[in-house]
Parts: structure tokens; sequence; C-alpha cells
């Protein structure tokens, strides 16, 4: 069974095709199917604006030995999504994504590639 027929099976819904991007990305991420992922899917906000918002019980994230942020930043640069990661309370944090529809464009459309990204942050200041 794929990871999305087991979400929307699990919900008895059907998932927009947005919400299963998100399903998707979280799941590689975080390199687990969704019946392992500590995530309450009922309790997902699959409207958090325009967006899905994830409740994760989850100690931390990391870049390189256990590189699940490494591996959500790339995803979200790959599929041009905008992710932010904030916590809930202690051990659980919420990710929260939506879909950025263009490469350029003002703030709150574009997402850059990881390539634009990195060019930006080691570009020299002033």
């Amino acid at each position: 069974m794929s990871e999305l027929t087991w979400v929307e099976r699990h919900l008895d819904t059907k998932l927009s095709n947005f919400q299963k991007k998100a399903v998707e990305i979280l799941c590689s991420a975080m390199n687990k199917g969704p019946w392992n992922l500590r995530v309450n899917w009922r309790n997902t906000d699959w409207n958090w604006g325009d967006g899905v918002r994830f409740k994760l019980r989850h100690h931390s994230l990391s870049t390189y030995d256990f590189d699940e942020l490494t591996r959500l930043v790339i995803l979200a640069h790959d599929e041009c999504v905008r992710i932010e990661i904030n916590a809930l309370a202690p051990k659980i944090m919420a990710i929260s994504m939506w879909q950025r529809n263009k490469r350029d464009g003002s703030m709150f459309e574009r997402h850059p590639t990881i390539d634009g990204a990195i060019a930006k942050i080691r570009s020299p200041i002033g």
C-alpha cells in the first residue's frame, strides 16, 4: 500500500494534490512511511490557511548524521514548497507547508531552487 493510500484510508477521506505532496515530503524527509511517523493524522491541520500543518512528536532535526533537516530543506526547494518549523510543546514540533507556484515574483509567491538559495546566502552583503 502506498503512503498516500494509507493516509487516505486511515482518514477515510481524499487528499488534495497539495496535501498528497506535503505527506510525500514529510515521509521522504523523515525517511519513514506515514505508519511509522509519530503524527496524529486526524489532528493534522489539513487546511492551515492555504497549506498543511503536521504536529510531529520528534525530538530534533539535524543536518548530517540524522539528516532529516537537510532532506526537508532540499525537498522544499525541489518541490517549490515553503516549509516552516515551530515548537509546540516539549518534543512536539509543527511542520507547516505551503505551495509556491513559481521561482520568481513577490516574496509570497516564489520559492527559489536550492542553487538560487545557496547563491543568495553566499553572496557578499552590500
